[in-house]
């Protein structure tokens, strides 16, 4: 309840010269309505038991009982008229209390916890810039980032007035976003009708603590998009978003050329092209964020690209030289979760990815038609690090994946277990696809393939593609033919069940390796040796174990053997000088091939 009057300790009122209101007339009435036609009880007590009598009356500029100042109780709002004693108009309030400019209260009104219509829903406050040393409520309120339902207000568009997760939340957003402030969203659902346009500076706050997803956490349920670069035409810095759920729209967000943005602890959901886009910048960080495709054939991200922002004048020719690209980020603990009657064509789309460090990615997809790539870049990725990223689920027996990573060309990156096979239930034609690979490791990846109609690792045919390939596992296939291409692929404590070029140490048998040593330094011939290592077919026959071979136009080789301990002669394939041993070393098995191109001439010494 709320008293009416208590001040120094009473109400003081005065005539129309400014005297003191002698034998006045008061009525307390219903609220905007007039009190001596729609009068509304007061008490002289807090219980509310003893109702006054209206009018009430003044002596020496005071409400009296018994001709003593008194107090006056009242339970909600209220009107009051004042006359003086000739019932004379002196003023008239339509409405005290909760708005009333002249409004008293209690302090037990004050002190309610437990009425939501008192305690502090009776206390104003207007945000103002702070000036001073904060020493009341008002300056601990503005040192607090902005509030969405500080613009309430302006929410015009409410299809049902009592739940505000129908209305629209846009110009609410785009008022509290345009201060310049930080903004926090409570716990709720918050409709979007359309988009809202964010500049460089713009930090935006869920309900943190309260979880990323669509259960308990602050949503935000785009029409369209949620967020829009408001300059597509200009490199804008910054933009922080966290404790966030998205769910619906069509591309939910898209920051054109933003620099420098913070994404942590949100997740995209239920959108019908893609979660992300970003067309070209740097600097960026994402933590903990998740994509749920919902709808066929979307997107996660867009990142380095423009083909995902049209409208905007974007083209190749607009970004050269070195067109959109994606630089130095960070990239940790990103998942994306195929569902029943969603799956994403495209995990992460990239034109130029650079100086990309990501780990922990998770892409589970849905088995369906139209899955295409978990990593796809179009023109180059470099000066990235890689690691632990193993998509499941992606295409089937009918239509696999034609790349499950797409990366074209390769420069000065470290991929660690990378791994389109570990989870045992992908269909793709191509593992891990490269048209060319420039200082770059490969470490305990697994890619399986057959080197005929699917493939694991698969480069392709230039030169310069100097790969290592450590203690990885599946199948290894380079598309050229030449042998000093395929040289420069180093393989090293590897497994492959199929193996198309490269040099170095393997596990498995019946196969033929091969190492050039490169004396040309400009590739434009073969090498002019070459190591081979022939290994037992299985069957316990022996083959050729170690050769030293002459390369080049017109030349035989090999020039070296040391073979089994038997003789070579209509074995073993040799130009005339070359030279055979036992591995024995025993008196006697010393052979020189001393006529013949084929396996015939072998004469011992």
């Amino acid at each position: 309840m709320s008293i009416l009057m208590q001040i120094n300790p009473f109400d003081y009122f005065t005539d129309l010269k400014g005297d003191a209101l002698d034998e006045g007339y008061i009525y307390i009435g219903q609220p905007n309505k007039n009190p001596q036609s729609f009068p509304v009880t007061v008490y002289f007590d807090a219980a509310l038991t003893i109702p006054a009598a209206q009018p009430l009356r003044t002596n020496a500029g005071y409400i009296v009982r018994n001709n003593a100042p008194t107090f006056l109780y009242i339970n909600g709002n209220y009107s009051v008229l004042v006359l003086d004693k000739k019932r004379r108009q002196v003023f008239y309030v339509a409405d005290v209390l909760l708005t009333g400019a002249s409004a008293a209260v209690s302090i037990n009104d004050l002190s309610n916890s437990t009425d939501p219509t008192k305690g502090a829903a009776i206390v104003g406050w207007k945000r103002s810039p702070l000036l001073a040393g904060i020493t009341n409520v008002a300056g601990m309120l503005n040192a607090q980032p902005v509030n969405l339902w500080e613009f309430a207000s302006l929410v015009v568009n409410k299809p049902t007035p009592g739940n505000p997760a129908t209305w629209d939340w846009t110009p609410a957003l785009q008022a509290a976003v345009n201060t310049g402030f930080p903004v926090t969203i409570p716990t709720g659902d918050y409709p979007l009708f359309t988009p809202v346009f964010v500049k460089g500076g713009t930090a935006i706050f869920g309900a943190q603590g309260q979880g990323v997803g669509f259960q308990n956490g602050t949503v935000l349920r785009p029409s369209t998009s949620a967020f829009l670069s408001a300059d597509f035409a200009t490199q804008q810095v910054f933009f922080r978003l966290a404790d966030v759920g998205i769910y619906g729209g069509t591309t939910a967000i898209d920051l054109g050329l933003f620099h420098e943005v913070d994404m942590t602890d949100v997740s995209f959901n239920s959108f019908t092209v893609g979660g992300l886009v970003l067309v070209r910048g740097e600097k960026h960080r994402f933590e903990r964020i998740r994509f749920d495709a919902q709808k066929p054939g979307v997107f996660g991200m867009s990142v380095g690209r423009w083909e995902e922002s049209p409208g905007h004048g974007y083209s190749d020719a607009y970004f050269a030289p070195d067109g959109a690209f994606f630089d130095r980020v960070s990239m940790k603990d990103i998942f994306f979760q195929g569902g029943a009657g969603g799956y994403f064509a495209y995990g992460i789309k990239s034109n130029l990815f650079s100086s990309v460090d990501m780990s922990n990615i998770v892409a589970h997809n849905a088995k369906q038609n139209g899955e295409i790539s978990a990593l796809y870049i179009r023109t180059r990725i470099q000066l990235c690090h890689i690691e632990g990223f193993a998509p499941d689920n992606w295409g089937n027996a009918a239509q696999p994946c034609p790349a499950l990573f797409d990366l074209a060309q390769i420069l000065s990156c470290t991929f660690t277990n990378v791994s389109p096979s570990f989870a045992g239930n992908n269909n793709y034609t191509n593992g891990i696809r490269m048209t060319s690979a420039a200082n770059t490791v490969f470490a305990g990846c697994w890619a399986a393939g057959d080197n005929t109609t699917t493939f694991g690792f698969i480069t392709g045919t230039g030169l310069g593609q100097t790969m290592t390939m450590l203690a990885c596992r599946g199948a290894f296939f380079h598309s050229s033919v030449s042998l000093l291409a395929q040289q420069q692929t180093a393989h090293i404590g590897c497994q492959w069940d199929a193996i198309q070029g490269g040099s170095g140490n393997y596990n498995f048998t019946n196969k033929t390796i091969d190492h050039l040593i490169m004396a040309d330094t400009n590739g434009a011939v073969a090498a002019t040796a070459l190591f081979r290592w022939n290994f037992a077919n299985g069957g316990g026959a022996m083959r050729t174990a170690f050769t030293v071979a002459k390369e080049g136009p017109g030349t035989v080789g090999p020039v070296f053997c040391l073979g089994s301990n038997s003789a070579p002669e209509g074995v073993i394939t040799a130009g005339p000088g070359s030279l055979y041993l036992f591995s024995n070393g025993a008196a006697g098995t010393l052979y020189v091939k001393q006529s013949g191109s084929g396996n015939t001439g072998w004469v011992a010494k």
